[in-house]
């Protein structure tokens, strides 16, 4: 297992990750955008809850997330999730692969 981890630290797709990672959090717009999704998404469950009209608020998250999707430095980062989440996902299967051989 902890050669799993080393591998997956030292990758190159996980270095990438981490260093879009710490531009994010030291970018105040893309920041700002987060918390202010965050903050409508919690809105929007609490007016849901008690049935009120979430229309207006649902466009206000549309055009959030449309403003986010504009910054090419949080498309990247979005990308590289992906791509680690495909890496993971891999590697999931291959330790259930062997798991199950082993059972076996």
């Amino acid at each position: 297992l902890e050669d799993i981890v080393n591998y997956i630290e030292q990758s190159k797709n996980y270095q990438q990750y981490q260093q879009l990672k710490e531009k994010i959090s030291n970018n105040s717009k893309i920041t700002n955008i987060i918390e202010e999704i965050k903050t409508k998404q919690k809105l929007l469950v609490h007016k849901e809850y008690n049935h009120e009209d979430i229309s207006d608020l649902e466009k206000e998250l549309s055009n959030l997330e449309k403003s986010l999707k504009e910054i090419p430095l949080y498309c990247d980062f979005i990308d590289k999730q992906t791509e680690l989440n495909k890496m993971f996902s891999s590697i999931k299967i291959q330790i259930e692969k062997c798991l199950d051989n082993s059972i076996k």
